[in-house]
């Protein structure tokens, strides 16, 4: 038996606070309410949400405690499985806060949010690539290019800091930081760089191990030392 919905009453929800009942905006075998939030947000659900406590804010955070869908036309998910806009931005937000992949790595605020993440990425550089490749592995959102050119570190996932590039140009440049690196070799020769796989490649070094050498977790790799060069204060 449904429940019986009450307009102007308040009804609790499983996670996200209190909803009032606005106004019925469908009637019959499928009934369905306006509804509004505690913080504001306005959505049309169905009877049974309302009396099971499972309306959901479509501007609460969800993804990792920072992410959220939000209102609007573009769509995360069919039946469960992503769209390759929701894949793509579930993956840019797993890079900077899964606690399994730490990174020095942000998303600026507006894309915390997935409708403001489409309208953005649309109007970047290589979207087009993007959109009419069907395996998206092949085509990135990559960040590391322009915040190195603009010096931004930590690295930002950002309307003003990325692009979509070929997959095998973003492997290239995976390791570029916005750091300087210092690199002595075993007879002694200093060396700089920013770019760890480039320079991995060129003496025949492996970035895992030159990253472990600057990060402090080992002393030396084929008897090379690595650092990070310290900028001078002003």
């Amino acid at each position: 038996m449904k429940k019986r919905i009450i307009i102007g009453e308040h009804y609790p929800t499983t996670k996200w606070g209190n909803i009032e009942v606005m106004k019925q905006t469908q009637s019959g075998h499928n009934t369905r309410y306006l509804v509004r939030f505690e913080d504001g947000t306005v959505v049309d659900t169905s009877c049974g949400s309302i009396g099971r406590g499972q309306v959901r804010n479509p501007n609460q955070p969800t993804l990792y405690g920072v992410g959220c869908i939000g209102q609007g036309k573009h769509v995360f998910s069919n039946g469960g499985v992503e769209t390759p806009h929701g894949r793509l931005w579930h993956g840019m937000m797993g890079r900077a806060y899964c606690a399994k992949t730490p990174h020095n790595t942000r998303v600026c605020k507006r894309w915390h949010n997935f409708q403001n993440f489409c309208k953005d990425v649309s109007k970047l550089s290589g979207y087009g690539l993007w959109e009419n490749t069907s395996d998206k592995r092949k085509v990135q959102l990559d960040k590391d290019e322009l915040c190195a050119k603009l010096g931004i570190f930590p690295k930002i996932y950002s309307p003003n800091t990325c692009q979509f590039i070929s997959g095998y140009k973003n492997n290239s440049q995976s390791h570029i930081t916005g750091k300087e690196y210092w690199g002595i070799s075993p007879s002694g020769e200093q060396h700089t760089f920013h770019n760890q796989t480039n320079f991995g490649k060129q003496f025949s070094l492996d970035q895992s191990e030159i990253c472990k050498c600057i990060s402090g977790k080992s002393l030396a790799h084929k008897g090379w030392t690595f650092g990070v060069v310290e900028e001078e204060e002003v």
